[in-house]
């Protein structure tokens, strides 16, 4: 029986509107984005900031300019569009590995829905 998908955990959270800003980490991430650079992890852990700072960092793109190619404050060529961005929330109970495969290739299909068309379960 395949594993039901919650689609929440796919949706990228709003930011909270009383957060810290963190210019610096938000700018790592911005240096991250490169045609050389396949993945950024961002990696710590629970209750420090994560999901915060990178759902921040995807909605200031978006208010700022960089989703339109701006090159005054987007310096990459590589432009990241929210419908580029496979978004998972894990939580404990993802420690299954069918499970959790199950969840990674839903979080992708939301950018390439062909993702995942040949696994067999």
């Amino acid at each position: 029986m395949p594993t039901p998908v919650l689609t929440t955990k796919l949706y990228i959270p709003q930011p909270r509107p009383e957060l810290v800003p963190r210019p610096r980490l938000l700018q790592k991430l911005t240096d991250g984005i490169t045609p050389q650079r396949r993945l950024t992890l961002v990696s710590a852990p629970a209750g420090f900031g994560k999901t915060t700072l990178v759902s921040h960092w995807l909605t200031q793109n978006d208010d700022v300019g960089m989703m339109n190619g701006d090159p005054k404050i987007h310096h990459s060529s590589f432009i990241i569009h929210h419908s580029d961005v496979a978004w998972l929330t894990l939580e404990e109970s993802d420690n299954d590995l069918g499970r959790f495969l199950t969840y990674v290739v839903a979080a992708l299909q939301q950018v390439e829905p062909d993702v995942g068309q040949t696994v067999r379960g």
